[in-house]
C-alpha cells in the first residue's frame, strides 16, 4: 500500500544545545516515452526487453538527446525559480558496477542546468495546547534547491540465492538530480520537503513520484553541530530511502546516533550508510576518506545543451499552466477564504471556521488523490447566493467529512485493491447493485453517471438533509472508494474528469434512501410489539420498564436495514406505547 497517511510530525531534536542540518538529494524519473539518449520504452517491460543497442553500451553506438526530457526538466526549474543556465554541458562519472554498461554515468556535475531555486513546504506539527482543535499547527518553511540536472539511469541487480542477475530495463531512463541545501533541522521538515516535491511532481505531470515503486528516490546527509561551533563538520549519507516515513526516521536516528557520538568525546566519520526499517537504525556501508575520484570528463559524444529564450517561455508558460498551487499557497487561500479554527477561537466562531487538523488530513493524504482539488470543487459547488458565513460554514462540513469519512473509505480500499488493479484490466469494473460493489463480471444495465465532486457533493448533502443514515452514506462511499482507488493506481486523479455514477440512483438501487414516512414505520412498529417472540419484552415496557423501549427500536432498526428515521422512530414508538398503556389502564 502506497497511501501517505497523515501522521504526527512533531518538530525533533535530538537535543536543545545540539543543532541538526538535514539535506535531501533526490532521483526523479520523468514521465515520458523513451530513454534519455535512445529510443527504448522508458516503461517497464519483461526483463531485458526495453533495451537500445546504446543502453547496453554495444560499440559503435552514439547518445542522441530526447528533448521531451529537457523540456520536463526545465519544466521544474521553472516551477522552483530557478536559474537556468542557458548553456550546459553532459559529463562522465566514471565508475565500475555491474548494472553500469558503459563504465560511466552521464551527468551534468560541473554544469547543471539549473540552480538556485526555492521549495516552499508545509510541515504537520502538534501544538501542545488542550483540545482536539489545537492538536495541530501547520509551520513553512522554505528551503533552497542547489541545482537540477540531467542524468541517465543505471540497471537493477537482482540478487538470488547463488547468483546475480541483470535487469537492462531501467538503465539509460531520464532522471532528474534535485539536491536542497543543508539547512532543514528534523527528520520531520526532510520528509515535508520531499512530499511538496513529490506532490509538485505529480500535479505537474513530470512523473508519478512514486517512492515505493523508484520514480523517486531519496538520499539525505545528516550533521550535528555542537553548541557554539563554526565550520563545517562531517556529514553522513543515508541511501535509498523509499517512503516519506524511512526519511523522518532515518534522519531522526542519525541525529540522536551523532549527538550521542558528540557528547561521549567522539567524532563523527564522514560515510554512506544505508537505513534498516525493521530496526528503524542506520547501517554504515562505507567510509568517505577523502572523498571518491569518479574521474569527471567531457562527454565527447554530445552537444552542448543551449536553451534558447523561446523554450525558456514554453517552460515558464507550462510551470504556470501545469504547476498548479502548492500546498503552502492551498492553505494561505483556504485561510484567506474560510479561515482557519484555533485555540484562540471562540465558540462560534470555531462553527465557521476549518479546523486545522482536517486541514491537514487533506492536505497531507496520498497525492494521488488530489484531495485539496475535490474540496475545492465540493466547497464552491452551492448557490452564489449564500452569505460569507453561509460559505464558511458549507466549506467546514466538506473539509470534515473529507477527514472523517472519504479518507477512511479510501484507506479502506487501498488496501484491498492491488496495485496493478483487477485482472489486467485497464478500466474501472462495472457496479453491480445486488453485491453493493464493483464486481468483475459486465452488467447490461446501463448506468448514469456525474461528475464525480457533484456525485460526492450530492452524497454530503444528501447525508446531512437525513434522506441516507450514516451507514446508508459509508455503503455509497464504499463504492465510490473502490473506483477511485483503482483509477489512482493507473495515475493521479484529476477531479473534474472522473465520473462517478449518480449518487440518487446508486441511493435506489442499493435501498439506502431513509424512511421518513410516519405510516410505514408505525407499522414496523406495530408489528415489533405484536410479535410473540417480545411478549414478555413488551409486558415489562407496559409496566413502566422505559429502558426496554430501546429493545424494540433496535428491531425495528433491524427489520428496516437500520433505514428507519431515528428521530420519527423514536416519537412513534413512545406514541404506541403510551396508547397501548392508557387502553390497559
Amino acid at each position: 500500500m502506497r497511501s501517505l497517511r497523515v501522521a504526527s510530525f512533531a518538530r525533533q531534536q535530538p537535543s536543545k544545545s545540539y543543532v541538526t542540518r538535514v539535506g535531501v538529494e533526490v532521483h526523479v524519473q520523468l514521465s515520458i516515452d523513451s530513454k534519455l539518449f535512445s529510443g527504448a520504452p522508458s516503461d517497464g517491460g519483461w526483463t531485458n526487453r526495453c533495451v537500445d543497442p546504446f543502453d547496453a553500451a554495444l560499440p559503435g553506438t552514439l547518445p542522441r538527446l530526447n528533448e521531451a526530457a529537457l523540456d520536463k526538466a526545465l519544466n521544474l526549474a521553472a516551477i522552483l525559480g530557478c536559474a537556468v543556465n542557458r548553456t550546459s554541458y553532459f559529463e562522465r562519472k566514471h565508475y565500475v558496477y555491474p548494472d553500469l554498461p558503459h563504465g560511466y554515468q552521464i551527468t551534468q556535475q560541473q554544469t547543471p542546468l539549473a540552480t538556485s531555486g526555492l521549495l516552499r513546504y508545509c510541515e504537520i506539527a502538534r501544538n501542545n495546547g488542550k483540545g482536539a482543535v489545537a492538536s495541530w499547527r501547520l509551520l513553512e518553511h522554505t528551503v533552497a534547491v542547489e541545482r537540477i540536472q540531467l542524468e541517465i539511469d543505471t540497471g537493477k541487480s537482482v540478487h538470488q540465492e547463488n547468483s546475480t542477475c541483470i535487469d537492462l530495463n531501467r538503465a539509460g531512463c531520464a532522471l532528474v538530480e534535485l539536491v536542497m541545501a543543508p539547512s532543514m533541522h528534523s527528520g520531520a521538515q526532510a520528509s515535508s520537503a520531499v512530499r511538496e516535491l513529490q506532490q509538485m511532481l505529480r500535479r505537474s505531470g513530470i512523473s508519478d513520484g512514486n517512492l515505493e515503486e523508484g520514480s523517486l528516490r531519496a538520499d539525505i546527509n545528516v550533521s550535528v553541530e555542537p553548541p557554539g561551533f563554526s565550520g563545517r563538520l562531517p556529514r553522513v549519507e543515508v541511501k535509498n530511502l523509499n517512503s516519506l516515513a524511512q526519511i523522518k526516521a532515518a534522519a531522526e536516528h542519525e541525529a540522536d546516533r551523532q549527538t550521542k557520538l558528540l557528547k561521549s568525546g567522539q567524532s563523527v566519520r564522514q560515510e554512506t550508510r544505508a537505513f534498516d526499517p525493521s530496526e528503524q537504525t542506520t547501517i554504515r556501508l562505507r567510509t568517505k576518506g577523502g572523498g571518491v575520484d569518479y574521474r569527471y570528463c567531457p562527454e565527447p559524444d554530445l552537444e552542448a545543451v543551449v536553451v534558447s529564450e523561446e523554450k525558456l517561455e514554453v517552460a515558464v508558460d507550462a510551470a504556470k499552466r501545469e504547476g498548479k498551487e502548492p500546498l503552502w499557497m492551498i492553505r494561505e487561500r483556504w485561510q484567506r477564504d474560510y479561515g482557519f479554527a484555533s485555540a484562540a477561537s471562540s465558540k462560534s466562531e470555531i462553527i465557521l471556521m476549518l479546523p486545522e487538523e482536517s486541514v491537514a488530513a487533506v492536505l497531507f493524504y496520498d497525492s494521488a488523490y488530489s484531495l485539496p482539488e475535490l474540496f475545492d470543487e465540493m466547497a464552491q459547488l452551492p448557490d452564489s447566493t449564500m452569505t460569507q458565513a453561509e460559505q464558511k460554514e458549507h466549506a467546514r462540513r466538506v473539509m470534515v467529512w473529507l477527514e472523517h469519512s472519504v479518507i477512511p473509505s479510501i484507506s479502506r480500499a487501498d488496501k484491498e485493491v492491488p496495485d496493478g488493479g483487477f485482472e489486467g484490466r485497464t478500466t474501472p469494473r462495472p457496479f453491480d447493485a445486488t453485491h453493493e460493489v464493483f464486481t468483475t463480471t459486465l452488467t447490461t444495465k446501463e448506468r448514469e453517471c456525474e461528475r464525480a465532486p457533484q456525485a460526492m457533493a450530492t452524497l454530503l448533502e444528501s447525508f446531512s438533509n437525513g434522506e441516507v443514515s450514516s451507514d446508508g452514506m459509508r455503503s455509497v462511499l464504499s463504492v465510490f472508494a473502490e473506483q477511485l482507488t483503482f483509477l489512482s493506481k493507473q495515475a493521479p486523479i484529476r477531479w473534474q474528469r472522473v465520473q462517478l455514477p449518480s449518487t440518487l440512483q446508486l441511493i435506489e438501487d442499493m435501498g439506502l434512501r431513509k424512511i421518513t414516512d410516519e405510516q410505514t414505520i408505525r407499522e414496523m412498529v406495530v408489528l415489533a410489539l405484536d410479535d410473540a417472540a417480545n411478549s414478555k419484552q413488551l409486558q415489562g415496557l407496559l409496566k413502566g420498564k422505559d429502558k426496554l423501549r430501546k429493545y424494540f427500536f433496535g428491531k425495528v432498526m433491524r427489520a428496516s436495514d437500520r433505514r428507519a428515521d431515528t428521530g420519527v422512530l423514536e416519537e412513534v414508538l413512545i406514541r404506541e406505547v403510551e396508547g397501548r398503556r392508557r387502553k390497559g389502564s
